[in-house]
């Protein structure tokens, strides 16, 4: 018996990534099955798979393939199981090039999957077509860029609050808001670092997506945050989709909009408390 759906989502998953025609991956040999919860597929060495999907990610692959056995057929759990690895993958590490880097600057993927039933259980098979809104070839564009700007702060060796000012600085300096295409949903090259780069210009999240990036190679903690900006005597209900930064200074968490201090030529949104940014930034 076999089955094939298709399914959009906004997560992704790969035990087996197909890159560039050349297959990197682990197959699952530990599936557990468990009849007493919902959740009942699980991966024995998740960590591992989880670093497979993190490579995929980052290069770009474009197809991506999972497959794993299972005693049972539990197709209800395979979603939850996708999810779990797909954020094992996005954790939060050194890596300036992961984390939220790939979160921001990926759309979601296409799906198709069989599952055939044999005499030693269930064999699933997905394949799956991810959407980014970079390149592999715009991303060495931007590993390239991100040297040259490297070298020109001279940042690495200055204390951390300094390197934070370094960043913000020349951020704000080299872009410019792209109010053109800000709301045309199909162009989401404006949020990416990429874009930012070659042409100057970003909506927010480019802006954060490309802090983000050049923080992390300085070795700065920080992430990226989404939610609502609610402008003077503007509702929630009509306030805009936003995206800024959170960064540990000293070990203390501190928030910078380099969007807003670019708008209004101003450093009020830089390292600011949380209670300063609740002022005007709703988180989602």
């Amino acid at each position: 018996m076999k089955r094939r759906r298709s399914k959009t989502a906004t997560t992704i998953a790969i035990l087996i990534l197909a890159i560039s025609g050349i297959f990197l991956g682990i197959l699952a040999k530990e599936i557990f099955l468990s009849r007493q919860d919902f959740c009942s597929v699980q991966i024995g060495n998740s960590e591992a798979v989880a670093e497979k999907i993190r490579t995929g990610l980052k290069h770009r692959a474009y197809k991506l393939h999972i497959s794993f056995r299972a005693h049972t057929n539990d197709e209800e759990g395979i979603k939850a199981l996708v999810d779990d690895l797909l954020e094992k993958a996005l954790y939060e590490s050194d890596d300036p090039a992961g984390g939220d880097y790939i979160r921001y600057q990926l759309g979601g993927y296409q799906m198709n999957y069989d599952v055939e039933k044999t005499l030693l259980g269930y064999n699933y098979k997905m394949e799956l077509m991810p959407t980014y809104y970079s390149s592999a070839e715009e991303e060495k564009y931007v590993d390239k860029e991100v040297e040259k700007i490297l070298e020109e702060l001279s940042a690495r060796n200055l204390p951390e609050e300094e390197r934070i000012r370094a960043v913000h600085d020349y951020v704000v300096q080299l872009l410019s808001y792209d109010s053109v295409h800000k709301a045309n949903k199909q162009n989401h090259g404006k949020t990416t670092a990429y874009y930012a780069l070659r042409y100057h210009q970003a909506v927010c999240q480019g802006y954060a997506v490309l802090c983000y990036r050049l923080l992390k190679e300085l070795g700065v903690d920080c992430r990226i945050v989404t939610g609502l900006l609610v402008s003077d005597g503007i509702t929630e209900g009509n306030a805009e989709r936003h995206a800024w930064l959170m960064v540990t200074v000293n070990g203390k968490e501190l928030y910078m909009d380099p969007t807003l201090d670019d708008v209004k030529g101003s450093y009020d949104w830089y390292l600011k408390s949380a209670e300063d940014f609740d002022k005007d930034h709703k988180w989602k």
